[in-house]
């Protein structure tokens, strides 16, 4: 970069330069709460710039999402400034008969720095701050077209970078020295999921190796829903799994439970085994 904050060359790496745009970071997001529903909405949008807070009628291009506009990656390379507005927008296949029985929520991993999210033009949610993920339930909005199989996915950002006192890092519309470029817009995965009615929507774990104790503090929708938790035990001696139920928590919006080693063993073997791993399995 030279000393005026100009790109000087632009870098790519192997994956960069060989990106499959229909398969853009496909991973699940959350590897904690991780389920089988998972549909990945990045790839290509369509974007647009504008200089006040209204829907463009014609977007200006195509941008890749996850990749914020000032990236190579995205596509645009262009950065947007504190008085303007950003849009996205994507058509998004679903399937209809599911929402009879499970709910749909779509979770953005992260934008920079404030936006709303619409559904067929009807504004489901706001958020601000750049390196916080949220979600929004769609559920309810989309029983109101019952017959279409897709939805029009729109979202508008405002980035007022280091001119606000929002939470930016080392950001800078001026970027040199130890500053560098500000970076906009959809930054992390956007992706939909189908769960149950009764989900447990967070997890916090907390081990503790002196008392040999695993803390889990739980949050679930509903908030008078049943939570089970089963651990499987594997070991180098023992590859097949076994399964055991070691606790039920009924009625709870904000579960702390406390599970000892000794639960988590079989009957028959209440000594820890040298190399053993449990994988616990919360359903809710």
């Amino acid at each position: 970069m030279k000393g005026n904050g100009t790109l000087c060359q632009k870098l790519y790496t192997d994956w960069g330069k060989n990106i499959d745009t229909d398969n853009v970071l496909s991973e699940y997001p959350r590897p904690l709460l991780k389920r089988d529903s998972y549909i990945n909405l990045n790839g290509i949008w369509q974007y647009a710039f504008t200089s006040v807070n209204k829907k463009p009628n014609k977007f200006d291009g195509d941008i890749l999402v996850p990749f914020s506009p000032e990236a190579p990656l995205s596509g645009v390379n262009r950065q947007l400034k504190p008085n303007e507005y950003l849009w996205y927008e994507k058509t998004v296949m679903y399937d209809s008969k599911k929402l009879s029985e499970t709910r749909l929520v779509l979770h953005f991993g992260a934008v920079d720095q404030i936006c709303t999210v619409y559904i067929n033009s009807i504004k489901v949610c706001s958020h601000t701050g750049g390196y916080l993920p949220f979600d929004t339930d769609i559920t309810n909005i989309l029983k109101n077209y019952p017959t279409k199989n897709f939805f029009t996915l729109t979202v508008c950002v405002k980035d007022f970078s280091d001119t606000s006192y929002h939470a930016r890092g080392k950001q800078s519309l001026n970027p040199k020295g130890m500053l560098y470029t500000a970076q906009s817009g959809i930054w992390q995965t956007v992706w939909l999921e189908y769960v149950p009615k009764n989900y447990i929507r967070k997890i916090i774990t907390q081990p503790d190796l002196d008392k040999k104790i695993l803390r889990i503090k739980l949050s679930q929708i509903p908030a008078r829903a049943e939570i089970k938790i089963t651990v499987n035990l594997n070991t180098d001696q023992q590859k097949q799994m076994k399964s055991k139920s070691v606790s039920t928590i009924r009625k709870c919006t904000q579960t702390l439970m406390s599970i000892t080693i000794q639960q988590m063993m079989p009957a028959k073997k209440k000594h820890t085994q040298k190399n053993t791993v449990y994988h616990l399995h919360i359903m809710g």
